[in-house]
């Protein structure tokens, strides 16, 4: 949910900071959201690591560690 939000606002200020720059560089970067990119790179991070240990946690093991207690 957070991947597609700040999706949504990076697609929007990029967009915004295309048409403001006029293709400068220079400018698009001072209007560019460095920190929303940020953000997002985390969250895309955070949604890898979870696909790739989907599966990997032992349910039974923590099943019987509880019952144990």
């Amino acid at each position: 949910m957070l991947l597609v939000s700040h999706g949504a606002l990076l697609l929007v200020d990029t967009t915004d900071a295309t048409i403001r720059s006029g293709g400068n560089l220079v400018l698009f970067m001072a209007r560019s959201n460095l920190t929303a990119w940020t953000r997002l790179g985390s969250a895309a991070l955070v949604e890898v690591k979870a696909d790739y240990l989907t599966g990997s946690l032992d349910v039974e093991a923590v099943d019987e560690h509880l019952d144990a207690e």
